[in-house]
């Protein structure tokens, strides 16, 4: 990363705490016992969106838009911390989505 990026050290550990949270469930259910409190649909769905925004993390990546290049703004990696695209961007490929008959 370069000095000028900030540092995702409290990102990472809120994924790695996100994630460790959905294999606990996981693994209640391959046990039979109920979900651990507060798992719910969108973490279980989210879970590799949230692995690659680790995985961007750990590259030196995260925070810089897939298709443009640019920064995404922190308020938008704040709401969706597995952003991987700027708003602009990520508003284009779901226009692009929905031409192709792809649903989100």
């Amino acid at each position: 990363m370069s000095s000028d990026r900030p540092d995702y050290k409290e990102v990472a550990a809120q994924l790695r705490a996100k994630i460790e949270k959905y294999r606990r469930w996981k693994e209640a259910q391959v046990h039979g016992k109920p979900a651990p409190p507060h798992t719910d649909l969108k973490l279980r769905v989210g879970v590799p969106y949230l692995e690659a925004a680790l995985k961007r993390i750990e590259e030196g990546a995260y925070g810089t838009c897939l298709d443009c290049g640019e920064e995404i703004p922190t308020q938008r990696l704040e709401a969706v911390i597995g952003a991987l695209r700027c708003t602009q961007c990520q508003l284009e490929t779901e226009k692009i989505d929905r031409n192709r008959g792809f649903s989100r």
